[in-house]
């Protein structure tokens, strides 16, 4: 490690890291290297919301290339992207590229756990040896949803990927495999699109707890189409003009 970094700041001529750098540094700098042709496009990973907002506000100001692509943790039973990160994707158009979209592989059928369990391959690392109640009740949900679209019981990735590809049309999820087999159920997840009842069914497992200020606020209804937070619900019945549409940040320019 000491050797890389030694060699990085050599290449680069600087003297330190700086992991603080401002926002005004880092979109200038990124915007040069787009200009240059050395970069095509920008991508964020794991930045919170006001972060990249403030990025993509300060770099559309000036004329310069904005972050058009997010990499960040996201799948059906860790839903706190959407929170602040969803819609701040939505709002400035940009694609998310969600990694560990199948909770790093704890989202199996009864069948395939007993098999990786009994194989020694069941990935540990994030969450023990076994699955929470609360994991198994996805699951159970997942595979049910996934015998309803004719994909029978064994296929849980492709309902757990086509979650996220239901929720927002821009998704390209960070999937592994092992097997050719894995592949193919995997992109299964493109074949199918989840109903309404059936995104409601897997989100009432675990309710998202917006927080404040969106407990008190809600969700943006232009999105949703009904008022969420408590003081929209307390002004009586309303009706939103629904825009679901994504605008591509690189066609405003």
């Amino acid at each position: 490690m000491h050797v890389s970094v030694r060699e990085s700041l050599r290449k680069l001529r600087t003297d330190y890291l700086d992991y603080s750098v401002s926002v005004e540094e880092l979109m200038d700098s990124l915007d040069a290297l787009v200009k240059a042709g050395k970069v095509l496009y920008l991508g964020a990973s794991n930045l919170p919301a006001w972060f990249v907002a403030g990025c993509n506000s300060y770099a559309r100001a000036k004329g310069q290339a904005t972050f058009v692509i997010l990499q960040t943790k996201w799948n059906v039973p860790e839903r706190d992207i959407e929170r602040e990160l969803l819609p701040m994707a939505q709002t400035y158009g940009m694609a998310i590229a969600p990694w560990s979209a199948l909770a790093s592989g704890r989202l199996q059928s009864e069948n395939q756990l007993a098999k990786l369990q009994a194989e020694g391959t069941f990935r540990k690392g994030w969450g023990g040896d076994s699955l929470t109640k609360e994991e198994m009740e996805y699951c159970k949900t997942l595979t049910e949803v996934a015998v309803a679209h004719g994909l029978g019981d064994e296929s849980v990735a492709p309902v757990a990927l086509a979650y996220l590809m239901t929720k927002y049309p821009l998704v390209f999820p960070i999937v592994a495999f092992h097997t050719a087999e894995q592949l193919s159920d995997n992109i299964r997840a493109l074949t199918i699109t989840l109903t309404d009842a059936e995104m409601k069914r897997l989100e009432s497992i675990k309710p998202l707890d917006l927080g404040f200020p969106l407990s008190m606020i809600g969700e943006d209804p232009k999105l949703t189409g009904v008022p969420t937070g408590s003081n929209l619900l307390e002004l009586g019945p309303i009706d939103w003009l629904v825009d679901k549409k994504v605008y591509l940040s690189q066609l405003d320019k």
